[in-house]
Parts: C-alpha cells; sequence; structure tokens
C-alpha cells in the first residue's frame, strides 16, 4: 500500500472580481537601472525599437561602457550619490 495525500494548489477564483480596463500611459515609460556586465542592453533595446510611444531610460553609473544613444535612441541617466 502506497500513502498518498492531495495537496490543493492555486487560488480560489469565485472572491477575485474583475476591475475596469484603464486606457495605459502614454508614453510608456522603461526605467533600466544597473551596469553589471551581464546586462543585455542589445536584446532591451531590440525589444522595443520602433515603438513609438515608448521611452526609455537606462540608469548607469559615470564610468559605464559607452552606450550610443543616438543609434539606440534613449536617455542616459546617471545617478548622484548624496552624502
Amino acid at each position: 500500500m502506497c500513502r498518498s495525500e492531495i495537496v490543493p494548489f492555486g487560488i480560489r477564483t469565485e472572491p477575485i472580481r474583475s476591475r475596469p480596463a484603464r486606457k495605459p500611459h502614454d508614453p510608456i515609460r522603461v526605467l533600466s537601472l544597473g551596469n553589471d556586465r551581464h546586462r543585455d542592453w542589445v536584446t532591451l533595446v531590440t525589444a522595443i525599437k520602433g515603438w513609438d510611444r515608448c521611452v526609455l531610460r537606462l540608469g548607469l553609473a559615470a564610468d559605464s561602457p559607452g552606450i550610443d544613444t543616438r543609434r539606440w535612441n534613449v536617455e542616459v541617466v546617471c545617478p548622484k550619490h548624496e552624502r
């Protein structure tokens, strides 16, 4: 004989109420922070390329590798450390 037990998984959907649809912000703003070596900026920019309603800002340190903002049509912002 093998002991077995049913473990419920998921959530109850009965109490969930639907919300009315909202109009999205225009433009849609995307902010990506960090400059570690594993960042794939090309993939991020390719994902939104040609999407006129999207504004992309990259928050990078001042010593980050060069980002060609003219080619990618992005804004690079450098965070300031307040002391």
